[in-house]
């Protein structure tokens, strides 16, 4: 029976041996088909549900771009960390495939700002700009763009635009058509600009010199910035003017 036992405990043994030695080498050879090919700092932007939005530097320019994370996950990624993502070559069978291994850490506040152009990209939403018209006449417009987004645009002084009558082409259609104009490279056109706030921006356009005033009709004023504003009016014979809609 105590031999038994022993040949029972013996076997127990060897067959445990086995399975570590076997384990090891498998281990072994996973290692050896992973191996780093490449780093990447930045700083971090936004913790999303499957990947970290870091901004990458040097010394001449930076970009934002968007990495998967690593097996672990999100390891409590917040935005101004500066972190560093390893990234392996593991050979599934025959195809070699560049994977995220792991991200650390590297200092929890980075001194380095992330520029507002690129938070920009991120979180700015046209949905929180609107436009409101204060005064309107057939020479002129004075009009504010309120930008409620927390780093709102840089509306520059010259902002660029374009007027169109809206005009019978064909019995059954009526489009827009830019109404010609003097060279506007030699005329000021914005008689005034004037940034009320951080989030308010006035613009008053007299284009006198440069359409006239504009006779009976509608009219639609393209306002060239970040995006498209369109503005549609109708100016009455007796040069009173209606405002129709505003797009954004």
């Amino acid at each position: 029976m105590k031999k038994k036992i022993f040949v029972i405990t013996w076997l127990i043994i060897i067959i445990w041996i086995i399975s570590l030695i076997i384990f090891i080498m498998i281990n072994h050879n996973n290692k050896s088909n992973v191996k780093i090919v490449d780093t990447k700092k930045g700083i971090v932007i936004d913790a999303n549900k499957n990947s970290l939005t870091i901004y990458t530097y040097d010394r001449n320019s930076g970009t934002t771009e968007v990495i998967p994370y690593a097996k672990e996950g999100n390891i409590g990624f917040k935005r101004g960390q500066e972190v560093e993502a390893y990234y392996t070559m593991e050979k599934i069978g025959r195809i070699p495939t560049q994977t995220v291994s792991k991200i650390k850490i590297k200092k929890q506040k980075s001194k380095i700002k992330i520029p507002d152009s690129e938070l920009r990209k991120l979180y700015y939403k046209k949905q929180n700009v609107s436009v409101t018209v204060e005064n309107l006449t057939p020479t002129g417009i004075k009009y504010n763009i309120i930008d409620k987004n927390d780093l709102p645009y840089k509306y520059g002084n010259g902002l660029t635009y374009k007027i169109f009558k809206r005009t019978k082409i064909s019995e059954n259609e009526e489009r827009y058509k830019e109404l010609t104009h003097v060279d506007m490279s030699w005329i000021e056109t914005i008689k005034s600009s004037t940034n009320i706030d951080k989030h308010t921006f006035e613009r008053i356009y007299d284009w006198t010199k440069y359409y006239g005033a504009l006779e009976e009709g509608e009219y639609k004023l393209d306002i060239f910035t970040k995006y498209l504003i369109k503005i549609e009016f109708k100016v009455e014979e007796s040069g009173k003017t209606e405002l129709i809609k505003i797009h954004i």
